[in-house]
Formats: structure tokens, C-alpha cells, sequence
């Protein structure tokens, strides 16, 4: 009997440290998640956000000029491609057309491939703290009143628990 009482004592102070441990991580997450570097992130969204108005105008007036001149040469805008536009142009301006299209596109395609990148990393991150904030939630659950099939689900002790319970 005195093995089990010791064992027991192992355990509860096995489980005094994994807890001390637990909160020692959430305390150090707190920091992170509040740390300059959060507000550095912040401050890069902003930017972001500020950029991506930029282009949201920028369209816009792209739109307007492409019904002004689609007007102009009696075509429908929706259905103008660029070529159409620079068909009725200078060879040296059309040749700055088809360029500036060229780098734009590219550069789209690379701002999506970065921006799918992120959207990637900042998913994985949250995934791996949904993992870990529903790790440390079910220490506290309550144990399920049925399991697979509707047979009683496995009880399991809860965290703090018997502590609370033997005081």
C-alpha cells in the first residue's frame, strides 16, 4: 500500500510540474503574442492594407480609362483586351504597353505566390495553436457521457480534479 501511496505522490507531483511547465508556456505565449514583433506584424498589415487601396483606386481609374477610350474607338470595354487599345497607336508606345502588361503580370503572379505563402505559414500557425488551445481545454473537460456506439466513454481523471477533491 505504501508503494501506491508514493506512487501516487509521484504522480500529483508529476502533475504540480506539468502544470507549473504549462503555465510557464502560456505566460511566455502571452509575451509573444504581445511582443514587438506582433506589433511589428500589426504594422506590416497596415502597410499592406494601405497598398492594397492604392491598387483598388488605381483599378478603378484603369476601368474608367478603358471605358473612355473603349468609347472612344466604339468597342465595348468588357470585351477590349489590350492589344485592341494599342492596335491604333504609335509602335514605340504600344511596344511600352505590351511591356509594362509583361512586368505587371509577372509581378502579380510572384505577390500571388508570396501572399499564398503566407496565407500557408499564418494557417499552419493557427492550426498549431487551435492544437494547443484544444489540448489545455480538454485537461478540463468533462469526460464524454457516451463513447463510439453508445457505450459509456472512457472516463479519465481531470485535470486538478483530485486535487481539488483530497484538500
Amino acid at each position: 500500500m505504501s508503494n501506491c501511496i508514493e506512487g501516487l505522490l509521484g504522480v500529483l507531483e508529476g502533475e504540480f510540474e506539468a502544470y507549473d511547465d504549462l503555465e510557464e508556456i502560456l505566460l511566455k505565449e502571452r509575451k509573444v503574442l504581445s511582443s514587438p514583433r506582433l506589433s511589428d506584424f500589426e504594422v506590416q498589415t497596415g502597410l499592406k492594407a494601405q497598398v492594397v487601396q492604392r491598387i483598388r483606386t488605381l483599378e478603378q481609374e484603369r476601368t474608367r480609362l478603358v471605358g473612355v477610350l473603349s468609347s472612344e474607338q466604339g468597342q465595348v470595354a468588357e470585351d477590349l483586351h489590350l492589344i485592341d487599345l494599342v492596335r491604333n497607336t504609335s509602335p514605340p508606345l504600344a511596344q511600352r504597353f505590351m511591356d509594362v502588361r509583361a512586368r505587371l503580370r509577372e509581378k502579380t503572379d510572384r505577390v500571388n505566390r508570396e501572399n499564398e505563402l503566407n496565407r500557408q505559414i499564418i494557417g499552419e500557425l493557427l492550426s498549431v495553436m487551435d492544437g494547443v488551445m484544444d489540448s489545455v481545454q480538454s485537461a478540463f473537460a468533462e469526460p464524454a457521457m457516451y463513447g463510439t456506439e453508445g457505450k459509456m466513454g472512457k472516463s479519465r481523471v481531470q485535470g486538478g480534479d483530485f486535487v481539488m477533491q483530497s484538500v
